[in-house]
């Protein structure tokens, strides 16, 4: 079930600031799915059948508010009917070049996107043009977006009538126990016809860029998934911008500010920064307004009257990756390490990293790994 969303056409061919060209674009929305709503998930996490520390796991993963759904799988009582669910399934023309906008809706899971004997020429993040990099797989956090060029792989075009798998695999490192409802690696279809000709565009224009829910489903594609080696893995670290004098970072003008991320374990769960959170719940952020903030918010004042460059450093002490996102700033991720082994991976003040020479691509959302710090 769900809206028609997707596919956006053009009269010609575009061409990008890296001259990358395509005829037509794809823009898919991913994430992960709750059959119960936000107020049931909430008021569960808030109590005592949390433990503490545990976030809702999803029970769907959808394409485009699509997707297949087993219902008998599910352990709670919801009310579903599996008729109305369907393979996300997109036709492609054979002699055109698609780009395609993943963008991550979803609440949760980071998810890695694949497309069987295709590459992904990834070409912009979230809003920044990059210098491209070729990929088997993306890694899509949360509140990320970023546009591919899909190249196929195999000799000329594909041939009208194939179809290869979209692979939508969630991390499930970020679920911390079982949901036997959901399929973590759920799939999409991509189907290829053949050039329009005089004779298609008089009897009209292609199908959209989903089977309508009357049509025969197809045959699900025989595809393999990508062999990816550690070498071959995504690492948004590495992004530079497309744009040369993009590459200078700026001289800091005031003191670094240091924060550390996690759960309070109070009556109710809460997010907190350096021990403080927002008093009020999710009302808290509906105003801006100094005077709207309470004794319980941590607060950082800066001068109107001036731009400052600061870096902020922040330690994730929580057991699971996290997405962080600035409102209304990009920021350039200048370090992210790795999970610490042992302990919390706080910033280290003796063993500070060093300052990269050039200024990676521009993000405003980044991932930080589980117990591990960033400097943006």
């Amino acid at each position: 079930m769900g809206a028609e969303l997707g596919l956006v056409k053009w009269g010609a061919s575009q061409i990008g600031p890296d001259g990358s060209r395509w005829d037509e674009e794809i823009v898919l929305h991913i994430g992960d799915w709750f059959h119960r709503t936000g107020k049931v998930m909430f008021d569960w996490y808030w109590n005592k059948g949390s433990e503490g520390t545990r976030s809702p796991v999803p029970d769907n993963a959808l394409v485009n508010d699509v997707q297949l759904y087993d219902c008998p799988r599910s352990v709670r009582w919801i009310s579903c009917d599996a008729s109305k669910g369907t393979r996300p399934t997109y036709t492609l023309q054979a002699d055109k070049v698609y780009k395609l906008r993943f963008i991550n809706t979803g609440s949760l899971a980071q998810s890695f996107i694949s497309v069987d004997e295709h590459e992904l020429y990834v070409v912009e993040a979230g809003g920044t043009d990059i210098e491209p990099v070729t990929m088997k797989e993306l890694a899509v956090a949360p509140g990320q977006r970023y546009s591919v060029i899909l190249r196929y792989v195999g000799e000329g075009t594909p041939q009208p009538g194939a179809k290869f798998w979209v692979r939508h695999r969630l991390d499930q490192s970020c679920f911390k126990y079982p949901n036997l409802a959901l399929d973590p690696t759920p799939k999409a279809i991509i189907h290829y016809t053949a050039p329009r000709t005089i004779t298609s565009l008089l009897g009209g224009l292609l199908p959209s860029a989903r089977l309508a829910p009357n049509e025969p489903a197809l045959p699900e594609p025989i595809t393999s998934q990508w062999n990816i080696t550690e070498e071959e893995e995504f690492d948004a670290r590495t992004l530079l911008p497309l744009d040369l004098a993009a590459r200078e970072l700026p001289e800091t003008t005031m003191d670094p500010i240091v924060l550390y991320v996690n759960t309070l374990l109070a009556a109710e769960r809460a997010g907190a920064i350096n021990d403080t959170a927002a008093a009020g719940g999710l009302d808290g952020y509906e105003s801006t307004a100094a005077e709207s903030w309470g004794p319980h918010e941590y607060v950082v004042q800066m001068s109107k009257n001036e731009s400052v460059v600061v870096d902020l450093i922040i330690n994730n002490l929580e057991d699971g990756l996290h997405p962080f996102h600035l409102h209304g700033h990009h920021f350039w991720p200048i370090h992210v390490a790795d999970s610490a082994r042992y302990g919390w991976g706080s910033y280290n003040w003796d063993r500070p990293p060093a300052v990269p020479s050039v200024a990676p691509a521009m993000r405003d959302t980044m991932v930080i790994p589980l117990r591990s710090n960033a400097v943006f």
